[in-house]
């Protein structure tokens, strides 16, 4: 398996995102849309529809707790 750096590659991701929206002229709403989107299509790939689902909710907590953290 290749060596990377996940949180660069994560950022990569979001600055791609940012681009072609930006390169579309799409408001906000519509680029946290498309990332959102995509997340799903990733999940999809890998995982059953019950089990994406069980990722966002995972995905989700870990949001929670780091909006409490700060």
């Amino acid at each position: 398996m290749p060596q990377y750096d996940l949180l660069a590659t994560s950022e990569q991701l979001v600055t791609a995102i940012k681009l072609l929206a930006e390169e579309k002229g799409l408001p906000e709403g519509e680029m946290l849309a498309i990332a959102s989107m995509a997340l799903i299509d990733i999940l999809l790939i890998k995982h059953s529809p019950i089990q994406s689902v069980e990722r966002l909710r995972d995905l989700a907590d870990m949001v929670e707790r780091r909006i409490m953290l700060h």
